[in-house]
């Protein structure tokens, strides 16, 4: 099977845990992911497991930094990813705050646009907050005394964030609006959630199974398996718009067709590898202006494509 398996984050663990375990009984031989580990990937690589089982976060390591071409053919997702948001009435974190009110911006502009606009800038001068200032904080909230000096302002600016969020989430008008703009609200008695595609993970994880190589680009196939039409509706929308891709349903025929393309690419990568490939000349690269988001990154990339036709590149 050759692939990456991902559970959405709000079931997290738990969930991948139990996807293994139905995995391994069904005899397909598999690992949960956890932490970064070359032993479990040098198994990996050898065929001992199948598939590696992770949640989808940006902080899962197998969403970052692996790079097996030769191996990886594609990767699952079992439930749309997305993004659940949990802020409580006494969330102390300007941070946090800052976060929540800026996803929310956009179904609050048009009601709430000067005090969106007055609650960031205060949130905005209070981040980054000590350690001291926000235990201050979190006490004042927890007697009701606002604090002395300065964790006195932050404290007031988290007060002003909650009673804007407050107010907001219990709109049924801000909720349909919300539900419009790809987001879902869940308000509860300790506070809201805020659900959200999470189009950046999507992206950073299905490119575990489409990786540069010295003849070109690997072929990936990603597979999402929809457990929330709209969240999927949210997540095809973003994609279209920033990268100009879409989905394709699913079809026998498609899938067929898809592996075996896919599984071309991988007996070039490990021909490749192995020093069997004889390089062909083709149009790869073109002159391209690229941007990543380190410069070691850069210094890599520049380094790679420069050597892979010759050419020159430039940090």
């Amino acid at each position: 099977m050759e692939e990456v398996a991902f559970v959405r984050q709000p079931v997290g663990l738990k969930q991948a845990r139990t996807l293994e375990q139905a995995l391994n009984e069904a005899g397909v031989p598999s690992r949960m992911y956890e932490k970064t580990s070359p032993t479990l990937l040098a198994k990996f690589v050898a065929g001992e497991y199948e598939v590696l089982v992770g949640v989808a976060t940006l902080r899962s390591p197998l969403a970052r930094g692996l790079d097996l071409p030769q191996r990886i053919r594609y990767v699952v997702f079992a439930g749309v990813p997305r993004r659940e948001i949990f802020v409580s009435w006494e969330e102390h974190r300007p941070s946090l705050l800052q976060s929540v009110i800026r996803h929310l911006t956009p179904i609050l502009q048009e009601k709430y646009l000067e005090r969106v606009s007055a609650v960031s800038r205060m949130l905005t001068k209070c981040i980054p907050t000590s350690s001291e200032v926000l235990e201050a904080v979190e006490r004042g909230i927890r007697t009701g005394t606002e604090p002395p000096g300065y964790a006195g302002y932050v404290y007031r600016s988290v007060r002003s964030a909650h009673q804007l969020l407050r107010e907001a989430v219990d709109l049924e008008e801000i909720r349909k609006i919300a539900e419009s703009n790809d987001l879902r609200i869940k308000v509860s008695d300790g506070g809201f959630s805020i659900i959200i595609p999470d189009i950046d993970f999507y992206v950073q994880a299905s490119g575990r199974a489409s990786r540069l190589y010295g003849a070109g680009t690997s072929r990936g196939i990603s597979i999402v398996i929809v457990d929330d039409e709209k969240a999927f509706k949210g997540l095809s929308r973003a994609l279209e718009s920033l990268y100009e891709e879409e989905f394709k349903e699913y079809s026998p025929e498609l899938a067929a067709e898809d592996f075996r393309k896919c599984d071309e690419d991988r007996k070039r990568v490990r021909e490749l590898l192995e020093g069997r490939l004889q390089y062909v000349e083709s149009d790869l690269i073109r002159s391209a202006l690229v941007v990543v988001e380190s410069p070691t990154k850069a210094r890599t990339l520049s380094y790679f494509l420069a050597h892979l036709r010759g050419g020159r590149s430039r940090v």
